[in-house]
């Protein structure tokens, strides 16, 4: 869902995709100075053009712009590093081997590597699945009802959906 909204927010208010991309930092850096440089430059455009030096006014407007190319820019960079074949390729085998330590109760184990394929997409329905999975196994029921709820709101097709919702009814 992310990878749909980022850039159109981007778009908007450069440096808030960044933001949902997990490039907390640098999209609140980007956009700090694009509304900096945005103000300054509408300041001496519209709001008081003779108090405002035009060179002040040019170099605040150029900057903006700059930003937001640069902005542009950065969000595609990182979109195609956060969501390539690659990543996909990895998460695959991250969950793979989760399946295997999980059924061979080696459950730390399991975990450790759900907890790194859900930092490199936690809206994939399969590692929340497992995640889930993983915390009913341990019996953490809260953490496994926050897991389950989660997997209803990224699962793709109903079988998955449903599977959760019964889950979820039969949690303590």
């Amino acid at each position: 869902m992310r990878k749909f909204i980022a850039p159109w927010i981007n778009l908007l208010v450069p440096g808030a995709g960044l933001i949902l991309l997990r490039r907390e930092w640098l999209g609140l850096v980007l956009a700090v100075l694009f509304c900096l440089c945005a103000q300054i430059g509408l300041w001496g455009l519209f709001i008081v053009p003779a108090s405002v030096p035009g060179w002040i006014t040019g170099s605040a407007l150029a900057g903006a712009g700059l930003t937001w190319i640069g902005a542009q820019y950065t969000l595609v960079i990182r979109l195609r590093r956060a969501f390539g074949p690659g990543i996909a390729r990895e998460i695959l085998h991250l969950c793979e081997s989760a399946e295997e330590a999980i059924a061979a109760a080696a459950y730390d184990r399991a975990e450790e590597l759900l907890l790194v394929a859900l930092t490199l997409n936690d809206e994939d329905p399969r590692v929340n699945t497992l995640w889930a999975q993983l915390m009913t196994a341990l019996g953490r029921f809260h953490h496994a009802r926050r897991a389950w709820k989660r997997v209803v709101q990224v699962a793709h097709d109903d079988p998955e959906r449903r599977r959760a919702i019964e889950a979820l009814a039969a949690l303590p």
